[in-house]
């Protein structure tokens, strides 16, 4: 839903911004300006209503693919018949999804794989279904779906701690900053700059860098807001059918992210102690070490960690040992020397609890350590754009006061 809000709110922003454009711009012809203005404003009420309706369909597809797999992830760990499960869940839910979910039933009852199944459900990212099958073949099914609903449960109180202030809060103020910026640059400094010309004084330098810098800037903010959000919104209705509501595959943001100094290591040291906790309910499950690592790699949720536990499944599958592979595929050094060290005896998977354990703590110090930061750091840079804003307003006014209140400027009619 991130992404369609967002694109909804520049759908509206924007028309409101392309009615003021015309306004302004054709101020000789009423009828014309008034007739463009009633259309624009139509198509941009149309868009928004459109894409407001399309993303609750949208969501709600989700939500029941969520809800489907909960109560399989149920089913499944309290030994329950899947077939008679699933025709259950299609007694409880909407007329068309019930349709599929007892054609899923049907397939179940002939023998077809749970992931192969699950295909006629609406919005089942293939990245889940890969998932499935992969445990579903390994033997460690209820791990997976248990990891799958963790990590969707994880995805959404992350969205929702950070929804208050790190995401309103900028937003809402760059929209206001944007709008009275704008109102500034078309009725304030033009009147400004003819004032100062009259007076023959010198524009205020802080004022003149507003002025000059809106009139480079004002007519792609537009068009550049559009496209970035359009992008953004693309992506991440991308990563839903991929898997991004499980937490499964990274949105762009997230992306960048990862190579951010601090909120980087963060998502990494989370992303490992996953992936390790996983790999060592699987190993004592009796699975072998290589195909729990493929897994783990797929549930892990980050690119960077993902690719070198694949590189260590690789290496691992090829006769190295553990230890080295781990330091072939690029793994921290604790984790090479924790393995190697309890390879050869009992505690091989006691060892990787214990790197679970110790990466999720530094996860959790980096966390907060990044949530007493940000609102210094987000509130000091929107305070620097709105005092740009109010110089560039105060400057011009101050330097007229003191020209007109100098003795040396005499009387001006």
């Amino acid at each position: 839903m991130r992404g369609v809000k967002l694109l909804l709110i520049a759908i509206a922003a924007l028309g409101v911004l392309a009615i003021i454009a015309m306004v302004l711009a054709l101020p000789t012809n009423p009828p014309v300006t008034t007739y463009i203005a009633i259309v624009l404003g139509f198509i941009a009420v149309s868009a928004l209503l459109v894409a407001w309706w399309w993303s609750l369909l949208w969501a709600k597809q989700g939500r029941d693919a969520a809800n489907v797999l909960q109560y399989l992830e149920q089913a499944v760990r309290l030994n329950l018949p899947l077939p008679r499960m699933v025709r259950a869940i299609g007694a409880t839910t909407n007329p068309p999804l019930s349709k599929r979910m007892q054609a899923v039933a049907a397939d179940l009852e002939q023998g077809a794989p749970l992931a192969t199944a699950l295909r006629r459900v609406p919005r089942m990212s293939a990245r889940v279904l890969t998932v499935i099958g992969t445990a579903e073949n390994a033997g460690s099914l209820p791990q997976a779906l248990d990891r799958l609903m963790e990590r969707r449960r994880e995805s959404i109180s992350g969205r929702l701690r950070w929804i208050p202030f790190y995401r309103l809060y900028p937003l809402i103020l760059g929209i206001v900053f944007i709008g009275v910026s704008t109102m500034f640059f078309v009725f304030v400094l033009p009147k400004f700059e003819a004032i100062f010309q009259d007076f023959k004084i010198q524009f205020p330098g802080i004022a003149l860098a507003f002025f000059e810098f809106g009139r480079f800037c004002w007519p792609w903010i537009g068009l550049l807001v559009l496209a970035i959000l359009g992008v953004l919104s693309a992506w991440t209705i991308i990563g839903w059918c991929r898997g991004v509501r499980f937490g499964l595959v990274e949105s762009l943001g997230q992306r960048v992210a990862n190579y951010v100094p601090i909120i980087g290591a963060a998502r990494r040291y989370r992303a490992l102690a996953d992936a390790l906790e996983y790999c060592a309910d699987s190993v004592e499950a009796g699975h072998p070490f290589d195909v729990s690592l493929v897994e783990s790699a797929q549930l892990a949720g980050n690119a960077i960690t993902a690719r070198k536990l694949r590189r260590w499944a690789d290496a691992a599958s090829r006769g190295a040992a553990i230890p080295d592979a781990a330091r072939h595929a690029g793994m921290p050094r604790l984790v090479v020397s924790m393995l190697s060290s309890a390879l050869y005896t009992n505690g091989f998977v006691a060892a990787m609890r214990f790197l679970a354990r110790y990466y999720r703590h530094r996860f959790i110090r980096a966390t907060a350590l990044i949530e007493a930061s940000a609102a210094p750091v987000i509130a000091i840079s929107m305070g620097v754009l709105v005092l740009w804003l109010a110089l560039a307003v105060i400057a011009p006014l101050i330097s007229l006061i003191q020209m007109l209140s100098s003795p040396a400027s005499g009387p001006h009619l």
